[in-house]
C-alpha cells in the first residue's frame, strides 16, 4: 500500500512540473526578444500564455485581449513597464472571454469621448479576470468593468488629476457586474472613486478612496454587497448609497468632508442594511438619510462633525444604539416632528443627566434634537445664527417646553461612561 502511495505522489509531482514548465512565456522587448510589439505576441499567443513585458511602450492603437492569457511587466530598479496610451482610445481593452490577469504595468493616458468610456483598462463580457499591482494614471476612466463576474480587482494604484465631473470618469466603474472582489486599492483625483450599478454581490474592502471631485464611492441597485475596512477622506461625499437592500457598511472611516452641503454618508432609499463599527470624523454631516427604512446603526462614532446624523422625517423604522457622539455641533438633526425610529443606549457627550442606581445608564432620557438643528434642516440659511444669544435662549425655552422639535426623538437609556467605546473594534 506505501508503494501504491508513494506512486501517485511521484506521479502527481511530475505532472505539477511538467505543467509548470509547459507553462508558454513569451517576451516583450524593443530588441533581443521574441517580439517589440506588443499586440502582435498577444495575437500570436497560445491560450493561457504568459506575454511578459520588458519595456516602456508608447501605442498608437489600444491593446485588444480576446482570448485567456497573463499580461505583466518585468519589475525592473523599482519600476513597472509603462504602456502609454497617446490618449488615443483604451490603453487595454479586455472583451469576451475569460481567464484573464493584467500585473505589473504602468497604464497611462487613455482617449476621451463624448460617448465611448475610455480607460486604462476596460473590461466587456469577460469572467474571472484578476487585475493586480497596475498603476493606472491619467486615464478618463481607471478600470471600467461592464458585464463582468467573478473578477478580482486589488493592489492597484489609479489616481488623475481631473478637473471637472464632466470631463472626467470614475477610478473604478463597475456596470452589471456580479460577485465581484475589490480590495485594497488606491484610488484618487477621478470623477468618482468608485461607481457601481447594477452591480450585487461586491466585496469591497481595504480601499482607500481620498480627494476625489465628487464621491468617495457611489453606488445604485447594488443588494447584497459589503463595503468594509475602507477609507473615505477628503471628498464631497464620502459615500452616496441608493436604491439597494441588505448591505453591511461596517469598520470604514469617513473624513473630512468639510464644505456646504457636504456629507461623509449619504443613504437614499436604503433598505434593511447594517452601519456598524464606522467612524464619523470632522464631516459637514455624518450619516444623512433620505427615504431609508429598517436599517440597524450600532457602535458607530461620530466625532467633531457640523450634524452627527441628519434622518429626514421620510426614514422609517431604523434603530440606532451603541453609538458614540462628541464634540459634534448638532448630534441629530431633522425636518419633521414625528419620529419613526429608536435611538437607545447611545452616549452623547452633551448629555447633563444622572446615574443613581449605578446601572450604566442615565435616569433621565435624553432628547438628542435642538430647536436650532430642526430649523436648520429645514432653511440651512439659518446657520448664521448659530451660537447666539437668542438662539440659546429659545432652547433653553424648548428644552422647558418642547412644542416644536419631535417629542418622541428621545434615547430612554443614554450610556453615561464612554469607557465601553475604548475597546470596540472601531
Amino acid at each position: 500500500m506505501n508503494i501504491i502511495i508513494r506512486s501517485i505522489l511521484y506521479l502527481l509531482f511530475f505532472l505539477f512540473i511538467f505543467q509548470i514548465s509547459g507553462q508558454n512565456v513569451i517576451t516583450v522587448c524593443h530588441k533581443d526578444c521574441q517580439y517589440n510589439d506588443i499586440q502582435k505576441a498577444i495575437n500570436s499567443a497560445p491560450i493561457s500564455s504568459v506575454i511578459l513585458i520588458e519595456s516602456d511602450y508608447s501605442i498608437e492603437n489600444q491593446i485588444i485581449i480576446t482570448k485567456p492569457l497573463t499580461l505583466t511587466g518585468k519589475i525592473q530598479n523599482n519600476k513597472k513597464p509603462i504602456i502609454n496610451g497617446n490618449f488615443k482610445k483604451n490603453v487595454i481593452l479586455i472583451h469576451d472571454t475569460n481567464n484573464v490577469e493584467i500585473s505589473n504595468l504602468n497604464l497611462q493616458n487613455s482617449g476621451y469621448s463624448d460617448i465611448e468610456e475610455y480607460a486604462g483598462i476596460h473590461l466587456e463580457n469577460v469572467k474571472n479576470c484578476k487585475i493586480h499591482h497596475n498603476i493606472i494614471h491619467n486615464n478618463t476612466f481607471g478600470i471600467y468593468l461592464a458585464n463582468v463576474q467573478n473578477c478580482i480587482i486589488e493592489k492597484n494604484v489609479i489616481y488623475s488629476n481631473a478637473t471637472n465631473e464632466v470631463k472626467s470618469g470614475n477610478g473604478i466603474h463597475l456596470w452589471y457586474s456580479y460577485d465581484n472582489i475589490l480590495r485594497n486599492n488606491i484610488i484618487s483625483g477621478h470623477r468618482d472613486g468608485l461607481y457601481f450599478e447594477y452591480s450585487q454581490n461586491l466585496i469591497v474592502e481595504h480601499n482607500k478612496s481620498f480627494s476625489n471631485l465628487r464621491y468617495g464611492i457611489h453606488f445604485m441597485f447594488c443588494h447584497g454587497s459589503k463595503i468594509q475596512y475602507n477609507e473615505f477622506l477628503n471628498n464631497p461625499t464620502g459615500v452616496a448609497l441608493m436604491y439597494s437592500k441588505n448591505l453591511d457598511l461596517s469598520y470604514n472611516d469617513f473624513k473630512n468632508s468639510w464644505g456646504r452641503s457636504f456629507k461623509a454618508l449619504l443613504l437614499k432609499e436604503i433598505d434593511g442594511s447594517i452601519i456598524s463599527y464606522n467612524i464619523f470624523q470632522n464631516n459637514t454631516t455624518g450619516i444623512y438619510t433620505d427615504n431609508s427604512n429598517r436599517n440597524k446603526f450600532f457602535y458607530n462614532k461620530f466625532i467633531n462633525n457640523g450634524i452627527a446624523l441628519e434622518i429626514l422625517g421620510n426614514s422609517y423604522n431604523n434603530e440606532f444604539f451603541k453609538n458614540y457622539f462628541e464634540n459634534n455641533i448638532f448630534d441629530v438633526a431633522t425636518n419633521s416632528r414625528s419620529n419613526p425610529n429608536k435611538y437607545f443606549e447611545n452616549y452623547w457627550d452633551k448629555y447633563k443627566g444622572y446615574d443613581l442606581n449605578k446601572d450604566g445608564f442615565g435616569d433621565i432620557s435624553y432628547r438628542p434634537v435642538s430647536l436650532f438643528s430642526y430649523w436648520v434642516s429645514r432653511y440651512p440659511t439659518l446657520s448664521i445664527l448659530i451660537r447666539s444669544p437668542m438662539v440659546d435662549f429659545l432652547e433653553l425655552l424648548e428644552k422647558v417646553f418642547p412644542v416644536i422639535t419631535p417629542a418622541n426623538l428621545i434615547d430612554e437609556k443614554p450610556i453615561l461612561n464612554p469607557k465601553e467605546f475604548q475597546n470596540d473594534k472601531n
